[in-house]
C-alpha cells in the first residue's frame, strides 16, 4: 500500500513537514487496517489534514479544561 509518496524538494524540510508525514502514515495505515487496498494522493491528504486538526483540537480542549481547573498538568487517568 502506497502512503500518498511525495516527491522530496531539496534543501531542510519544513518542522510541520515531519507532522505530516507521520499522520499520511498513521492514516494510511488505520485505512489498510479497515480494509481498504488503496487511496489517492488528496483523499490521504484530506484524511491526514483532519486527523492533525482533530489532535490539535483535542489538545487545546484538554488545556483548557485543565486551566479550568486550575490543575498545572494535563492528566490522562
Amino acid at each position: 500500500m502506497r502512503n500518498g509518496g511525495e516527491e522530496n524538494t531539496p534543501g531542510r524540510p519544513k518542522s510541520d513537514d515531519f507532522g505530516r508525514a507521520v499522520s499520511r502514515m498513521a492514516v494510511a495505515q488505520i485505512c489498510e487496517r479497515v480494509g481498504f487496498d488503496g487511496f489517492k494522493k488528496s483523499a490521504l491528504d484530506s484524511l491526514s489534514d483532519i486527523t492533525i486538526q482533530y489532535l490539535s483540537d483535542l489538545g487545546k480542549t484538554a488545556s483548557f479544561y485543565a486551566n479550568l481547573s486550575a490543575s498545572a498538568k494535563v492528566s490522562y487517568y
